[in-house]
């Protein structure tokens, strides 16, 4: 009785060999990932039951499998082994590489200049304010840009020598009636102190900072400094 039982599910087990074999011959996966411990154990497995199945059952094939089926068990579990190896010390390279990197200068370098292109967020009220702050106040052409999956059309201000202002409204963005203390966005002119004078006729707030003599708050909080052209 018991070994018919083993005997029936050691077939049950051969029987789901086959389609694993199939599918790793026509998706051969050749790069180490964890989850080829799954394959692994049950490879080893094999063998180890064919020899437990052929010794309580006295079928001798099924020992002649195990004995065969062992080096091909052992081969499976050094090359996922190499792979995880390998993988170790890939991961160990990379980390002390990005360290040397950040201390020093012999690294590669990752960034090498700040884009001229900011990106900013509004409340929707105050569309109106804006438009007037870069169009009339500073001279600045100002566009309505639509884009799919936004519920509002966004301002783009293109600055004549160079660089460009996205605006995007909505209801989530910070709003406040005092200077933001986020990042402060730095617009150019060829007489800052002019550009100041023009900001201070339009009603800007004038904000006072130790680092440059001209800063002033657009509406909604965001703070700009203007600085020469060249």
């Amino acid at each position: 009785m018991l070994d018919d039982l083993a005997l029936a599910l050691w077939c049950v087990a051969m029987a789901s060999l086959i389609p694993l074999a199939i599918s790793e011959a026509i998706r051969p996966r050749l790069h180490y990932d964890l989850l080829r411990w799954a394959t692994v154990f049950p490879v080893g497995m094999y063998a180890a039951c064919s020899f437990a199945v052929g010794q309580v059952t006295g079928l001798g094939g099924i020992t002649d499998f195990a004995r065969i089926w062992t080096p091909i068990a052992l081969g499976v579990t050094l090359l996922a082994l190499v792979g995880l190896t390998r993988r170790i010390l890939l991961g160990r390279s990379h980390f002390v590489n990005g360290q040397k990197r950040g201390r020093g200068r012999q690294g590669r370098k990752i960034m090498t200049a700040l884009g001229s292109n900011a990106h900013l967020f509004a409340r929707p009220h105050r569309r109106q304010e804006l438009t007037w702050c870069f169009e009339t106040a500073l001279g600045c052409p100002v566009a309505t840009v639509e884009f799919p999956g936004m519920a509002e059309s966004m301002l783009v201000i293109r600055f004549p020598d160079g660089g460009s202002l996205s605006i995007e409204f909505t209801e989530e963005a910070p709003d406040d009636d005092q200077p933001r203390l986020g990042a402060w966005l730095e617009l150019r002119a060829e007489d800052p102190a002019a550009a100041m004078r023009a900001a201070m006729d339009a009603g800007f707030k004038e904000v006072k900072h130790p680092g440059h003599p001209y800063y002033f708050m657009a509406p909604g909080g965001q703070v700009f400094t203007i600085a020469p052209l060249h």
